[in-house]
């Protein structure tokens, strides 16, 4: 492994589990802006709401890249201008899910714990599905040149039931390799994935950004990038409580238009996503930075309304009963970002860029 990166790595571990958001974090609020349109209407740059704002805290699963619309909003005061107070504090799941079923917490980002969650009788709905195809990439040394060469062998993958694991047995599943074929391994993180392949321990492993860019500079080869195929999960999105949500609807509108609005930014102002990146994740190597920023770029959803097939994809790939029990609908809500729908109008008057 390259030695100046260990560092780098370990302090994103150490420090971006001190990103809390709190109010030291956050930056002086927006200029008074004009009076807003009621919830749900269609002018995407008046503020929402002449009440005093309401204070929402916000947890975030990891410090990613994909949640930088979620910081930018944060930081640049748009949560405000739409009435919205927020606290934002990373809670590695499960204590997330645990979080908000406690109403400690009424938005989240993360993945498919709050699916299980919900399978297991939670009232959690997933509200936008802000990240909605797979991202990973699967890199191996030179034994392994195509994945029906891992037949027999090992792969690294991060935990059961969570992301990797359905990305791995995804792509398996798109090159005609039966998964019971090859061992998986559950190495708990990126990091121990790409030690394990560094002594040897795995021929493979799949991994996110920026741990693919570890895993090239240190001699392993690209075998599979799952981001041009376009296969759609609910890799990452937004939950609430379902009955929060409906008593505090005006809140849920106004917290998505800030978000859409920042999404806005992300996508097109690189430099001030990137110094995003730079603050919340610890990470002051710009080339992991960059890499972070490209690779996520491609899955932000700029109309983040969550679909069926974001959700069977989960519900095909887990073992987990329960889960497969439910249709997807019974995961999500998609009427909040269909009530914006004028709204998304106005923010792409040309239409929703297709990229």
């Amino acid at each position: 492994m390259n030695a100046a990166l260990i560092p780098v790595f370990t302090a994103v571990l150490v420090l971006a589990s001190g990103c809390g958001g709190t109010a030291q974090q956050m930056a002086p609020a927006a200029a008074s802006a004009a009076a807003s349109a009621p919830p749900g209407g269609s002018s995407a740059g008046s503020a929402a709401a002449k009440a005093p704002p309401a204070t929402v805290k916000v947890s975030y699963a990891q410090p990613v890249a994909a949640t930088a619309a979620m910081w930018m909003a944060h930081d640049n005061g748009t949560f405000k201008k739409y009435g919205v107070n927020t606290d934002v504090v990373r809670i590695a799941p499960p204590a997330d899910i645990q979080a908000m079923v406690g109403g400690d917490t009424q938005f989240g980002f993360g993945g498919t714990g709050a699916m299980a969650a919900a399978a297991g009788g939670a009232n959690l709905k997933f509200i936008a599905i802000t990240t909605g195809v797979y991202l990973q990439t699967v890199f191996a040394n030179n034994s392994i040149q195509k994945m029906s060469d891992l037949v027999g062998k090992s792969v690294g993958a991060t935990t059961k039931g969570g992301p990797s694991d359905f990305a791995i047995h995804t792509v398996l599943a798109r090159e005609g390799v039966d998964a019971s074929k090859v061992n998986i391994l559950y190495l708990r993180d990126d990091n121990a994935n790409v030690a394990a392949l560094e002594s040897g321990q795995i021929p493979a492993a799949i991994l996110t950004s920026p741990n693919n860019l570890r895993a090239a500079k240190d001699g392993f080869h690209l075998v599979v990038d799952m981001t041009p195929l376009k296969i759609h999960t609910a890799t990452q999105g937004i939950f609430v409580r379902a009955d929060w949500a409906q008593q505090h609807q005006d809140t849920v509108l106004n917290f998505l238009k800030a978000y859409l609005e920042s999404v806005k930014v992300d996508k097109t102002d690189a430099a001030a996503a990137k110094a995003t990146i730079t603050k919340w994740t610890q990470i002051e190597d710009q080339a992991i930075v960059d890499e972070s920023y490209r690779s996520t770029l491609a899955g932000l959803a700029w109309d983040p309304v969550p679909l069926d097939d974001e959700f069977q994809n989960i519900i095909d790939l887990t073992d987990d009963p329960k889960i497969k029990a439910l249709t997807p609908s019974a995961y999500y809500d998609a009427s909040y970002l269909q009530k914006l729908d004028g709204f998304i109008h106005d923010l792409y008057p040309n239409g929703i860029p297709s990229d």
